[in-house]
């Protein structure tokens, strides 16, 4: 499939990859700005999070609960508390088989975006 692109629109410029070894060969994109979307020496493809539906409070209402005056320990700690109930839930019923990699290092994934 990259190889595709990489023919097509991706050499063309009309459109924004990840992979380093297509970017290296697609045209310059003449788009005002475009330089605040291209990878960076920071960006980097993190491991798959097991998407499960907590209960209570929806994850992005976490975020407006500590503008709203509540400690941020205390919030995301129970957002913890209940993705964890959730995902031993998922697990259970056989409905995620996607598993942490405790040794996995996110700042070691900088750089993976771009040409060394």
């Amino acid at each position: 499939m990259h190889q595709i692109r990489a023919n097509g629109s991706m050499l063309l410029g009309s459109n924004v990859t990840v992979i380093p070894s297509v970017a290296a060969k697609a045209k310059a994109r003449d788009i005002a700005g475009i330089e605040n979307f291209l990878p960076t020496a920071m960006d980097g493809i993190y491991s798959a999070t097991p998407l499960v539906t907590t209960e209570g409070i929806k994850k992005v209402d976490v975020f407006n609960k500590f503008f709203d005056g509540q400690e941020l320990d205390k919030v995301l700690s129970d957002l913890h508390a209940r993705y964890n109930a959730a995902l031993e839930k998922a697990k259970a019923a056989m409905d995620t088989t996607v598993r942490a990699d405790p040794s996995s290092i996110a700042a070691s994934l900088h750089g993976a975006l771009v040409e060394k």
